[in-house]
């Protein structure tokens, strides 16, 4: 994950969630292995639980600043896999699995991208969630030539450096399997689609083959409005 906070308000409990995607890094190797890029779903609890706030403090200021905050997350496809087995001693399952240097890399470069993206768009902090990865933070114009916010070329300049030497950090820091990895949906979404051949529900949110009122409501009924999802 991602964290930037923007000078103007950008509201991330409004709108729709998960409404942006970028695929132009799924395929980082030339076999389909890569990320994807998205927004994510702004619950703060989900937020700020993966925050790497530093202290008390910080943590407590970041979360004052809610309203300006913007979080994105960086989805590979992976190409090694964990391992299901039956514990020895239980006969209970477990579930063995640690992101390989290979996925690790293309991550990583899914973070690079999406910090590229939000200085693009005027982020004036930009937070990776990993380990001992300061954020990014735009100085303010300090030219006396400077006039309603705006950047001298010089100062433009300074930025681009500046800005490049914490990538050239980043990378070194690089992607450790101590930073915050989760995964879901892990059997799959029920598909919509306009015919029922084609997918699970219909573009209401209605199983295909059940009756309006009968028992579709308890099995999916999922409505995007303002960016919740009803149940």
């Amino acid at each position: 994950m991602l964290g930037a906070f923007w000078n103007e308000d950008v509201n991330p409990m409004d709108g729709c969630a998960i409404s942006s995607v970028c695929t132009a890094f799924e395929d980082l190797d030339g076999q389909g292995h890569g990320v994807t890029l998205e927004g994510t779903c702004m619950v703060p609890y989900l937020i700020y639980s993966a925050y790497p706030a530093t202290s008390g403090l910080d943590f407590k200021l970041k979360a004052l600043r809610y309203r300006n905050l913007d979080t994105f997350i960086c989805i590979p496809r992976d190409r090694n896999t964990g391992r299901v087995y039956a514990d020895p001693q239980t006969g209970q399952t477990r579930v063995a699995y640690t992101p390989s240097a290979f996925d690790r890399a293309h991550v990583l470069e899914g973070i690079v991208a999406l910090a590229r993206i939000c200085r693009a768009t005027g982020a004036e902090e930009i937070q990776p969630f990993l380990p001992n990865v300061p954020p990014f933070i735009v100085w303010a114009p300090t030219s006396t030539l400077a006039t309603n916010n705006v950047m001298s070329d010089r100062e433009k300049d300074t930025e681009d450096a500046r800005f490049e030497a914490w990538i050239r950090r980043l990378r070194r820091v690089g992607n450790p399997t101590t930073a915050p990895w989760a995964c879901a949906h892990q059997m799959g979404s029920c598909r919509m689609s306009r015919k029922e051949e084609d997918g699970v529900v219909d573009p209401w949110g209605k199983v295909w083959g059940l009756r309006r009122g009968s028992t579709w409501r308890m099995l999916v009924c999922c409505r995007a409005r303002r960016g919740s999802i009803l149940w």
